[in-house]
């Protein structure tokens, strides 16, 4: 019986998702700094010192809010840019967007989350994937922002 909990904790999808995290947290460390990436990139590290995997789940999933709160007042600087320069029509396809990047998120992250289902570490999984998708979302938003500033500076 020892032996099947030893296969188990050493599955290819365990040893996947531990290893997927691990290149997160370490790319993270070492982009956290650059220009023109997200603010919070490394933000996981921060729960190093969780004692648990229910901590970790706690850690992440606050983290997670954290990125999606960055990203939708990316979201937000940009539209009211938007509407003050631009048409109803563009203003309303930026808003279309926006609402299907949340459903691909949405997705994207339970499929990833799914992959551990009833496991511990399931809920790790999908915060790890929203922390990522939302601070890949807003530097997409920032540079897009930076852009439609640059394009008002040249016509002027």
């Amino acid at each position: 019986m020892s032996m099947m909990k030893f296969s188990v904790w050493h599955s290819p999808r365990r040893l996947a998702a531990i290893f997927i995290l691990s290149c997160g947290i370490a790319q993270a460390a070492t982009s956290a700094e650059k220009p023109n990436e997200p603010v919070n990139t490394g933000s996981p590290r921060r729960c190093a010192d969780a004692q648990s995997q229910l901590a970790l789940n706690f850690c992440f999933a606050e983290l997670a809010n954290k990125a999606e709160k960055r990203e939708a007042n990316e979201h937000l600087k940009l539209k009211d840019e938007l509407s003050r320069k631009s048409t109803p029509d563009m203003v309303k396809a930026f808003e279309l967007a926006e609402t299907k990047w949340r459903d691909y998120r949405d997705a994207e992250c339970s499929a990833a989350e799914s992959l551990y289902a009833g496991g511990s570490i399931a809920p790790m999984v999908n915060s790890d994937c929203r922390i990522r998708l939302a601070d890949q979302r807003t530097l997409e938003l920032q540079r897009a922002f930076a852009s439609e500033e640059d394009e008002g500076r040249s016509s002027k």
